[in-house]
């Protein structure tokens, strides 16, 4: 497939539509533009240029028309790396292409005329030029064909450095028995160890397969940093499903093995994909092997966990036009060091402190099945396991890893010894600084959001950023399911490092972080047991804040809480009118409960509202807080605007209102009796109206037998109605 790179020129010459149809995608170059009709090329890969065929007629409107359709996109194909180096001058291969350019130089002059584009023409033309510098028919039509194949530029002439052509030795198909008859090529290598289970692997890689491969690579060095696995896992996804359609649904229903490996990804790669500076430093390459690897050991699962905290990279905004920038939220990790399974991953709104910690604790030693059902994420205890109290716990010197709060909880409370690590040894936590790593570039590779993977430390990455900014996030409950995704699949993935582990392969467990820790919890030996419960737990964890409580129910920011059990009656009788502060704990994330402690030991527990749990899913009290400011905002603008309707309004009726000051003076010099008869007459006018009598105009000289409009209707509503009844009593 063709290194497409859209752009927003649209329909001009040389420019490349992109054209799906049932057949595949096609790329159509456009080479003339007359005044009733247009001229293209069909372009495939830059080897198939020998294939390239004179360029086809369309109607003018026709082409606009095809290409103004909603899957259709315009741009431009790269380049081969060998047409863009200049050559040097007086070589062998800048005479070649000065040589070629003189041969076409003319028909390139004379194509200019539509009628030479035709069938006929074209070919006499060049027939014409060949005899005359004694050249080949069919060399001077390649040549000019290839001209126009990669954009009418005269660097397209050069000739291509000759390259090795894959060695495939070949056999004969099924139902040959000669050398004489058809023979197909043969997959080199060694057969993959699934092959008894999906059987033998026939795909062999096609030179179109290899330049599908060099392009998806490009494609994703151009977004971001990305290694050779995951550029294969996009290629399948991408590139060879487009080419190898019915292979890669029989690929995905696992009818087939692997059709293109990654050794083979990796070896056509490093073999044919040439790379200029910015997409080379964007290819990750492991080079070297750490050399702390005492230091990264442990017996088994829930010895060690390793866990730091991280910009997310990713924007925050609210829903408002204009848009307003909520946060960048933190997310913190925790990851067990022995089978490498993620315990935890918490996405903060708040400045890095033991508190926000906390809950990343609370979160991977608790059930998750009700905290993140709420936030519409499709995990579960089953899916995601919940995590074992550890023996040790690895950070580095954060300030909310060396505050006396987190020595006091961790250390003294639940014996678990923390260590702080030296300044500048980041490979003391290598693990969780490489999930990290693969976290980031996991998320930009998904097309998640608002996201970017590098520092903006240059141009390339400071773009990167600012399209990031373009696509955001509008809820945190977003974030939370795209980046649980993520941790799933990553636990459920084969790590290189559990296949190594032979008790793993001796007890017949799949060596993914998920299978080994559940193995390991089971069947390893634990170094200590944890004396809490997990609901007793969860109030070891629990964040503590202040509420108010009066006339019976609690207050705890937007929320109302309505008193549960015995303990929490007693203070919501004792409670006033007049709302009095209260210490409670509370889990944020998913704040159904809150809990007020006692000196004795008694817990009373007040449970939200109705209508605060139907909302309470949407979003979490830090994302609420966070849009405090957004929401003061908007209801001083909406204020703000009824008051300027309000103002117009009356505005307005005082333009309308006419001047009673006249009318005022002139009745205050009628008589007293004048104005008494006056009123008199009006209110007996009133009177007749309300009760249905007739009025009569006091200035009608003449009598009249025709009934009011009123006394009309009313007949016939009584009319109807009394047919409407006679109706229902026939039907009876």
């Amino acid at each position: 497939m063709p290194d497409f790179l859209p752009n927003d020129i649209g329909f001009a010459r040389w420019q490349v539509l992109e054209l799906p149809t049932d057949e595949g995608v096609h790329y159509l170059r456009v080479t003339h533009i007359f005044k009733n009709d247009v001229f293209v090329m069909r372009i495939k890969e830059p080897i198939d240029v020998r294939y390239a065929t004179r360029p086809t007629r369309y109607g003018l409107r026709e082409f606009i028309k095809l290409s103004g359709r909603a899957d259709t996109r315009w741009g431009r194909i790269a380049m081969p790396a060998q047409l863009i180096a200049k050559p040097e001058e007086n070589s062998w291969r800048s005479d070649q292409a000065e040589a070629a350019w003189d041969l076409i130089e003319p028909l390139v002059e004379a194509l200019e005329n539509r009628e030479n584009l035709s069938s006929a023409n074209f070919s006499v033309l060049i027939r014409v030029r060949a005899q005359a510098k004694d050249a080949s028919f069919n060399g001077v039509k390649r040549l000019l064909l290839r001209y126009y194949y990669f954009g009418a530029t005269k660097m397209a002439l050069v000739p291509f450095l000759p390259g090795a052509k894959p060695k495939q030795k070949a056999y004969l198909s099924q139902g040959a028995r000669g050398p004489d008859e058809q023979k197909m090529p043969k997959r080199r290598g060694r057969a993959s160890i699934r092959s008894q289970i999906y059987g033998e692997n026939k795909f062999v890689v096609s030179e179109a397969d290899i330049a599908d491969m060099v392009s998806s690579l490009r494609r994703q060095l151009r977004v971001s940093k990305t290694g050779y696995k995951q550029a294969w896992k996009s290629y399948l996804s991408h590139e060879f499903a487009r080419r190898n359609r019915s292979l890669f649904a029989q690929y995905t229903n696992f009818e087939i093995d692997e059709p293109v490996s990654l050794r083979q990804y990796t070896y056509y790669l490093k073999r044919y994909a040439e790379l200029d500076a910015t997409l080379a430093n964007n290819l990750i390459i492991r080079t070297t092997e750490s050399g702390h690897h005492g230091s990264l050991t442990a017996s088994g699962p829930g010895d060690i966990y390793e866990i730091d905290g991280t910009g997310g990279r990713l924007h925050l905004v609210t829903e408002s036009d204009p848009p307003i920038l909520v946060d960048r939220p933190n997310i913190y990790l925790l990851i067990d060091r022995w089978s490498r399974f993620v315990v935890s991953v918490y996405i903060s709104l708040r400045a890095p402190s033991y508190e926000e910690l906390r809950y990343a604790l609370l979160i991977g030693f608790t059930s998750r099945a009700m905290r993140f059902r709420a936030m519409g994420c499709n995990v579960d205890d089953e899916r995601w396991p919940v995590g074992r109290i550890p023996i040790r716990i690895v950070a580095d010197r954060g300030s909310e890893f060396l505050s006396n709060a987190i020595e006091q909880s961790l250390s003294t409370d639940l014996r678990i010894r923390l260590t702080n690590l030296p300044p500048l040894t980041p490979d003391a936590k290598s693990i969780v600084e490489r999930y990290i790593r693969t976290l980031k570039a996991k998320m930009v590779a998904k097309g998640m959001s608002g996201v970017y993977v590098d520092r903006p430390m240059n141009p390339v990455t400071k773009r990167a950023k600012e399209k990031a900014s373009g696509a955001v996030l509008t809820s945190l409950g977003e974030a939370y399911r795209d980046r649980i995704q993520i941790v799933i699949e990553y636990n459920n993935e084969p790590h290189s490092t559990l296949k190594g582990y032979r008790e793993l392969t001796q007890a017949g467990v799949d060596p993914t972080p998920h299978m080994a820790y559940l193995w390991g919890l089971k069947n390893k030996a634990s170094k200590g047991a944890f004396p809490y419960s997990e609901d007793e737990l969860a109030q070891i964890f629990l964040s503590p804040d202040t509420a108010t409580i009066a006339h019976g129910k609690l207050k705890y920011g937007v929320h109302t809480y309505y008193p549960t059990n015995e303990y929490a009656h007693v203070l919501a009788r004792e409670s006033t009118a007049r709302a009095k502060r209260i210490a409670i704990r509370v889990d944020r994330t998913y704040p159904r409960f809150v809990y007020v402690s006692s000196k004795r030991g008694e817990r009373a527990e007040f449970e939200i509202s109705a209508s605060g749990a139907d909302t309470l899913g949407i979003m979490t009290l830090d994302e609420e807080m966070a849009l405090e400011h957004e929401k003061k905002l908007r209801w001083s603008i909406a204020t703000h605007k009824s008051n300027i309707s309000q103002v117009n309004d009356l505005h307005d009726r005082g333009k309308r209102a006419p001047s009673r000051q006249n009318t005022a003076q002139i009745a205050e010099k009628r008589s007293r009796d004048a104005t008494h008869a006056a009123r008199v007459k009006d209110t007996e006018s009133q009177k007749a109206l309300l009760m249905g009598k007739e009025e009569r105009s006091p200035v009608s000289s003449g009598t009249s037998n025709e009934e009011p409009e009123w006394i009309k209707r009313r007949k016939q509503l009584e009319a109807d109605h009394i047919d409407l009844v006679a109706k229902m009593l026939s039907k009876k």
